[in-house]
């Protein structure tokens, strides 16, 4: 069967949520290759090719299966020829933001996963350490400096980075493991969240 090729673009809350990796994922089950990557403000962008009904039925599962704290406001597909022909299936180089967009992605609780590791003493990454999250969970708004949402354009790649190099502590708070409950994340949470209003507001 002849492969076609389809550039799909998408918008919406696409960006820090886990988007890319589930449309890595998605497409390479179909077997499908090409290239994947976010455009800024402007969503993400897909070059795909493959059989038209693999092609038919990615599109088809992105809309019933995407992240649950994504949202799609718009997916367009359109075939087209090109020369080029992929032998893979990659996600690319972000590109920069353009245009003007509102559709950042907001903070999302703790998730069961989250909690689950946080509180299993094997796991001595996670074991009560308060600012556990995954890519469906965690602070998005109060973190993210631009778009696209990549690590280094936000404040979580800045305290790493500021971790790595003067070997300090990841953390702004300390607190004692044994004292420590929901109710200093859910505190920790909202005061980021105030002091990112301040921030956006003083601009």
């Amino acid at each position: 069967m002849n492969n076609i090729t389809y550039n799909i673009e998408i918008t919406g809350i696409v960006q820090g949520v886990g988007f890319r990796p589930f449309l890595y994922n998605l497409a390479r089950n179909r077997d499908l290759k090409g290239v994947i990557l976010n455009r800024g403000n402007a969503g993400v962008s897909l070059t795909l090719q493959g059989n038209r009904e693999d092609l038919e039925e990615f599109i088809d599962n992105v809309k019933k299966k995407k992240p649950s704290i994504s949202y799609i406001e718009s997916i367009t597909a359109n075939e087209t020829e090109i020369n080029e022909s992929y032998n893979d299936l990659t996600i690319g180089k972000s590109e920069e933001g353009r245009g003007i967009s509102l559709t950042l992605p907001p903070d999302i609780a703790i998730c069961d996963d989250c909690l689950k590791d946080m509180r299993n003493p094997n796991l001595d990454k996670y074991y009560e350490y308060p600012f556990i999250a995954c890519a469906v969970c965690g602070p998005r708004f109060t973190t993210v400096k631009d778009l696209p949402y990549d690590r280094e354009r936000s404040t979580i790649f800045l305290s790493v980075k500021k971790q790595n190099q003067n070997r300090v502590l990841l953390s702004i708070l300390t607190f004692k493991t044994e004292d420590f409950t929901l109710k200093h994340l859910h505190v920790l949470f909202a005061a980021l969240i105030i002091n990112s209003t301040i921030k956006r507001e003083s601009l």
